[in-house]
């Protein structure tokens, strides 16, 4: 898959547990893969762990089509790329820019006919910057998180 284009990271997924599931359902909520741990603990009844995980349990979702996303913000990140995406709105960048330099970027939203065919980061540059700005504070979160565990010498 190796893209950050809806092509490369969104996948179907299938859960089975005929005792406590509903059968042949479809759900269209944005999740993530980390949300597994979380949800499967919560079908077994195992008490979540007491650190923070990135993952949130499905279970709302699984209930309902009509449930939200767990998720307010999705990150990715792939090779010198990263994507953020809140609601219907996805913002796609590329390395860091260099300093007086704008980055690359291109927003879109995931609702229209041809989604992510039209960059829209020239007409909307505010929800860009918002994007982008929650990005940047989620990367400064996930370096602060890396170095706390190679402090502790949890993390390689």
């Amino acid at each position: 898959k190796g893209s950050l284009f809806e092509g490369g990271i969104r996948t179907p997924a299938i859960i089975s547990f005929p005792s406590k599931l509903p059968k042949g359902a479809v759900r269209d909520q944005a999740v993530t893969v980390m949300d597994w741990y979380p949800t499967i603990l919560d079908l077994c009844g195992i008490p979540q762990p007491k650190h923070p995980l990135d993952g949130r349990s499905l279970l709302k979702v699984i209930a309902s089509p009509d449930a939200p996303s767990p998720h307010k913000v999705l990150h990715w990140g792939w090779g010198n790329g990263w994507a953020v995406r809140q609601g219907d709105l996805k913002l796609i960048g590329r390395g860091k820019p260099r300093p007086g330099q704008k980055p690359r970027e291109q927003l879109f939203s995931l609702t229209v006919d041809t989604p992510q065919s039209k960059d829209m980061s020239r007409q909307h540059p505010e929800i860009a910057a918002r994007l982008h700005a929650l990005h940047a504070d989620w990367m400064k979160a996930m370096e602060a998180d890396v170095k706390a565990r190679l402090a502790l010498g949890t993390a390689k």
